[in-house]
C-alpha cells in the first residue's frame, strides 16, 4: 500500500512530473515527431504524434477552404520556457524594481510560468501568428472564424476563450493557441494531481505560486470549447 501511495505521487495515469512540467527531451521521447517543415515556419519543432496526426487532418481541411493552417510554435520545453521567455521578461521588470504581484499578474497575461505550459505536453500549438492585430485583420479573422466552426472535427478547442463571455481566469484570450482535448484534458488532470509548488521552485517568482494561487488559476482553468 505505501508503494502504491509513492507510486501515485511520481505517476498518474501513466503520466511522470518530468513530462509534465517539460523537463525532457522530446528527441527522445517516442511519442513525440518532428513537424514537416510544410506545416510550421520553424526548424526542428516538436509535438506528440497523435496531436499532429489530427493536425495534419485539420491543416488538409482547412486548405480545401481556402485556409492556410500553420503552426509558429508547438512543444516548449522547461528550460526553453524558463530561460528564453520568463527570465528575460523577469529582468526586464528587474530594471524598473517592479516585482510585486501586479508585475507578475502582467506577466502571466501572455506568457505561463515555467513548468506550467501546456506547450510541455506536446499536445498545444499556436497557429499563423501571436498577435491579435493579425487575427483583427480581414484574413486573420477569416482563419478564426473557420477554426471555431471547424477545429473540433479534428480534436482540437481553444483553452483561452474570451474571459469575458466565460467565468475563465488565467490568461488572456489567446486566438492563435489550439489544444488537441483528447490528450490534453488527460495531462491537465494529471498535472492538477501531481504537480505542486516544490516542483517549480527554481523558477524567479516562485515565491508567488502559493499566494496568486497560479496552479489553480491558471492551469485548471480551459475555454468552454475544451470540456
Amino acid at each position: 500500500m505505501v508503494l502504491f501511495s509513492f507510486l501515485i505521487l511520481i505517476f498518474w495515469d501513466g503520466v511522470d512530473r518530468n513530462f509534465l512540467i517539460g523537463n525532457f527531451d522530446p528527441s527522445k521521447n517516442t511519442d513525440f515527431v518532428v513537424i514537416n517543415p510544410e506545416f510550421t515556419t520553424k526548424s526542428e519543432i516538436y509535438m506528440h504524434s497523435k496531436a499532429y496526426e489530427a493536425f495534419k487532418t485539420m491543416y488538409k481541411a482547412a486548405k480545401k477552404d481556402g485556409i492556410q493552417l500553420t503552426i509558429v510554435s508547438a512543444f516548449r520545453s522547461f528550460s526553453y520556457q524558463n530561460n528564453n521567455i520568463w527570465e528575460k521578461k523577469w529582468a526586464a521588470q528587474a530594471k524598473n524594481n517592479q516585482h510585486d504581484t501586479i508585475t507578475l499578474y502582467n506577466l502571466l497575461k501572455y506568457s505561463a510560468f515555467p513548468g506550467t505550459s501546456r506547450h510541455h505536453w506536446g499536445t498545444d500549438i499556436d497557429l499563423n501568428s501571436v498577435s491579435d492585430q493579425y487575427f483583427d485583420t480581414p484574413y486573420g479573422k477569416k482563419v478564426y472564424k473557420w477554426l471555431n466552426k471547424n477545429a473540433s472535427k479534428y480534436g482540437y478547442c481553444q483553452p483561452y476563450s474570451d474571459k469575458k463571455s466565460t467565468n475563465r481566469t488565467g490568461y488572456e484570450a489567446e486566438k492563435w493557441h489550439w489544444s488537441y482535448t483528447p490528450l490534453a484534458s488527460r495531462f491537465q488532470k494529471a498535472h492538477i494531481s501531481l504537480i505542486t509548488e516544490n516542483d517549480l521552485k527554481s523558477v524567479k517568482g516562485n515565491e508567488w505560486l502559493k499566494p496568486l494561487n497560479i496552479l489553480e488559476k491558471y492551469v485548471s482553468t480551459k475555454g468552454t470549447s475544451c470540456n
